[in-house]
This record gives structure tokens, C-alpha cells and sequence, in this order.
């Protein structure tokens, strides 16, 4: 079994359930490897904010299932393309590529959303 999962919410994927899906299995995983992300690609990236979550009707119930991932030592990883000086989530951490290529590289499970 790997060591490491990444949950990517990418570019591609254009609804909320991709977002709400990654959180489910992010938190099913909590147990499960080592080190544990989900990455937010440069569209999704808004949702590392402070208080993005909330401000979206159909994120607010993921909320206790995001915590309980964070709360478990997973990450919420974000481009940071875009993303500006505003407060982030508590959580959330801007990578570049080159660190999330070199995570990727490591014995990592991939799924993308």
C-alpha cells in the first residue's frame, strides 16, 4: 500500500461535488496513509480563503468533514496562483509546483477530481 494520497481538485472539473467528494474520501483516509492532501488546482484555490466554506450553501456540511481530515493531519494544499494577500483557512498551505511534484514523486496514490 502506498505511504501517501493526494485528493487533486483540478482544473478540469468545474462542479462542487468534485470539491465535496475529495473531502469524503480525504476524511475516510484519515487513518489510512502517512501524509495525506487535497490540492486545490489554481480554479479551486478560492476555497483555501478563510471562510470560503462557509460562504458556499453547498460546502457548509463538508466543513465538519474537512476539520476532521485537518484534525487527523491532513493538508489542504493550494496553487497559489491568484490567490492574493487574504486570510487563508486554517489549514491551508500555498505550494509550488516543484514541492508538489517532488510529494507526488514519493510513494503517493493519486486520485483526481
Amino acid at each position: 500500500m502506498a505511504e501517501n494520497i493526494c485528493l487533486m481538485v483540478a482544473d478540469g472539473s468545474e462542479y462542487i461535488n468534485s470539491l465535496i467528494r475529495a473531502i469524503e474520501l480525504g476524511a475516510a483516509a484519515a487513518d489510512l496513509y502517512q501524509r495525506k492532501v487535497i490540492y486545490l488546482d489554481k480554479s479551486w484555490n478560492r476555497f483555501a480563503r478563510a471562510g470560503a466554506f462557509e460562504k458556499e450553501k453547498n460546502l457548509r456540511e463538508s466543513m465538519p468533514k474537512l476539520r476532521a481530515f485537518l484534525d487527523a493531519g491532513g493538508q489542504l494544499w493550494f496553487a497559489p496562483s491568484g490567490i492574493g494577500q487574504e486570510p487563508l483557512m486554517a489549514g491551508a498551505v500555498a505550494v509550488d509546483d516543484r514541492t508538489l511534484l517532488a510529494f507526488l514523486r514519493q510513494d503517493t496514490v493519486v486520485l483526481t477530481f
